[in-house]
């Protein structure tokens, strides 16, 4: 990368092979360095976390969707099911919200709830 071009100027292929390769810091600055002392980094393991991360992210997205889906098949009304989403503590399930089963990974447990939930409401209509 040219001198001229500051790094928050530059492109972000750009960065990564500076950081990759130390040309992004100045000689004596191992500190700033996560793997100081020893051979550059690999671009891939700049690239990893974030990629995980937004596999974890999509992963928790669906999650909320089905469950959304679920809980508007029992409630219609789109602020009502958010209300129930966010705010209100299924006692079945540990007093805890559906939110926070969902972001706890245990989106399954709250499907199974809203199943039996929608197969009650089921036989008392008929």
């Amino acid at each position: 990368m040219s001198p001229a071009i500051r790094h928050d100027q530059a492109d972000a292929p750009t960065l990564l092979r500076d950081i990759a390769t130390d040309s992004a810091y100045p000689a004596g600055h191992d500190a700033a360095r996560p793997w100081a002392g020893g051979a550059p980094a690999p671009a891939d393991a700049f690239l990893a976390p974030s990629i995980e991360r937004r596999i974890a992210d999509e992963a928790l997205c669906r999650a909320r969707a089905r469950v959304l889906q679920a809980a508007r098949r029992i409630e219609p009304d789109l602020d009502a099911t958010l209300g129930w989403y966010h705010d209100e503590p299924i006692a079945s399930l540990g007093r805890r919200t559906a939110e926070n089963l969902v972001e706890a990974g245990e989106a399954e447990r709250v499907l199974a709830f809203l199943a039996l939930a929608l197969r009650d409401l089921a036989s008392v209509s008929r």
